[in-house]
């Protein structure tokens, strides 16, 4: 598991996020608990550190964030692509929408969060997506 301080160029890019986040939600999840701590949000106790032998050895380990996502209802949502599970995927797809995703790493911001999250396009900016959180790729780690 990834637990070392946010130093890299994709780090940064999802603390930069998260922190964003901060200004319309109090919760987070984040599968790296740095990220949530640094951001100031508060992440729901039962999968506030999840140990890399848990996501290893519990089955249901993407059952039981599911679980908390639906009952803390978190802003921002940090966690890997490969612990998606169809539950997991089922809440996600109803109440999130993908906000960047780098390789395994993916963002979700809560659907109802997102138009409090738009920033205009600064005049003459052109490139998709201008001025919407959908998604944005990371540093050619795609």
């Amino acid at each position: 598991m990834k637990s070392r301080e946010p130093d890299s160029l994709l780090d940064r890019e999802l603390l930069a996020r998260m922190k964003r986040c901060r200004t319309v939600s109090e919760w987070a999840f984040s599968i790296r608990p740095i990220f949530a701590f640094r951001a100031n949000l508060l992440t729901p106790p039962r999968t506030t550190v999840i140990p890399e032998k848990r996501v290893r050895v519990e089955e249901h380990l993407a059952d039981d964030i599911a679980g908390d996502l639906e009952r803390f209802r978190p802003g921002p949502v940090y966690l890997y692509a490969h612990l998606m599970t169809p539950r997991l995927d089922a809440v996600l797809g109803r109440d999130y929408q993908l906000a960047f995703r780098d390789g395994d790493d993916c963002l979700f911001v809560r659907n109802d969060l997102i138009a409090r999250l738009r920033v205009p396009a600064p005049p003459g900016h052109t490139s998709p997506g201008a001025g919407e959180p959908g998604v944005v790729k990371g540093s050619g780690h795609e």
